[in-house]
Formats: structure tokens, C-alpha cells, sequence
């Protein structure tokens, strides 16, 4: 019987080409569409009238889906939090508030693979190697540091066909852009 199982790799970006300023711009431009999609969510759109909605030319469709589709299971969280907390007999603490909608500053670029960003492996260097698509033509492109074990694993996923290699998100924290990448592996479990 197969089960998955997700996990997510945390690297750092080593830019060689392309404008750092196009990773902070599209990772605005995430915070604007994140913020949209709770204020339509609450308005009762569905997510195909919030996908019409939040489009826009400075922004890769795909990356926009990704953004929109984060959104989303923030809201579905919030609305499975909120349900718990009412059918408590007699909660304690804070009703859940809804997700904000009025937040500043930079959000995470979500990401599919292939799509938005892509990872191959450097035959000659061994070095995972990312391109990234910030935005409509542009593309940012370097190699990936991390952790030894952490870029073994990233590698032996990108060359099996039995791992899935799923989003990523670009966050920046003191000065250094991180790229943390989702691997999903399916695997046997014993009857007991």
C-alpha cells in the first residue's frame, strides 16, 4: 500500500545572473494578489473568478495560481480553526480572527517546478542549478547552497523518476534570498 510523503528542502540562492530587484518586485507583487484573494474569498468569489480577477501583466500565470492557491488554504485553515473553536462547550482564548488583508511588505514567490522556477544538476560541478521567472521574460539564474545532506537529497530527487520535485517558495531573511523546495516520495507501508 503506497503513502506519500512531503518534505522541504531549504536552500539558499548563489545568483550569477539576472536583476535581484525582480525577486523582491514579484515577491510585492505576491503580497498584492495574496491580499486580493482573501478580500475576494470573503466576497464569495470562487477561486476561478479570484484567478480572472487577480491577473496581471508583471506577473507569471503560473506563478499567480501558486499565490492564489497558498491564499486559499490559508483561508481554508482559518475557516477549519474558526468551525473547531465554535463547536468548543466553553472555549477559552480569542475567536480566530480571518486572514489580514491590509499587510505591507513582501510575501513569499510560490512557485511550480518547470513552471515558474526550474532545478537541473551540473554534470561537470555536481551543483543543483535554479532559474528562476520572477517575472513575464525575466529570468534570475545561479546555483543552490545548503546543507550537504540537504543537496544530496535535493539532487537524487531531481534524477529519479519516483520522486516528485513540487512548489517552491523564494523568502528573503537578512540579506540572503532562500529557495525551499518541496519533494514528495511515495513509499510502502507493511500491513501490520
Amino acid at each position: 500500500m503506497g503513502e506519500e510523503a512531503t518534505k522541504t528542502i531549504q536552500t539558499r540562492l548563489h545568483i550569477a545572473s539576472g536583476e535581484r530587484s525582480w525577486l523582491h518586485d514579484a515577491r510585492l507583487a505576491s503580497r498584492e494578489i495574496f491580499n486580493q484573494t482573501i478580500r475576494l474569498k470573503q466576497h464569495g468569489y470562487t477561486r476561478t473568478e479570484i484567478q480572472k480577477e487577480v491577473d496581471r501583466d508583471d506577473f507569471l500565470r503560473n506563478n499567480k495560481c501558486a499565490v492564489v492557491g497558498k491564499a486559499l488554504q490559508t483561508w481554508d485553515s482559518y475557516h477549519s480553526l474558526k468551525e473547531w473553536w465554535e463547536n468548543q462547550g466553553d472555549p477559552d482564548g480569542g475567536k480566530p480572527t480571518p486572514p489580514s488583508t491590509d499587510k505591507s511588505g513582501a510575501y513569499p514567490l510560490v512557485m511550480a517546478h518547470t513552471e515558474g522556477y526550474r532545478l537541473t544538476v551540473d554534470d561537470d560541478t555536481c551543483r543543483i542549478q535554479f532559474r528562476i521567472s520572477p517575472k513575464p521574460y525575466k529570468k534570475v539564474k545561479g546555483h543552490l547552497r545548503g546543507e550537504p545532506d540537504a543537496m544530496d537529497e535535493l539532487r537524487d530527487a531531481l534524477a529519479s523518476d519516483e520522486v516528485d520535485v513540487g512548489q517552491a517558495e523564494l523568502l528573503y531573511r537578512d540579506g540572503v534570498y532562500y529557495l525551499h523546495v518541496t519533494v514528495t516520495r511515495e513509499f510502502d507501508v507493511p500491513e501490520p
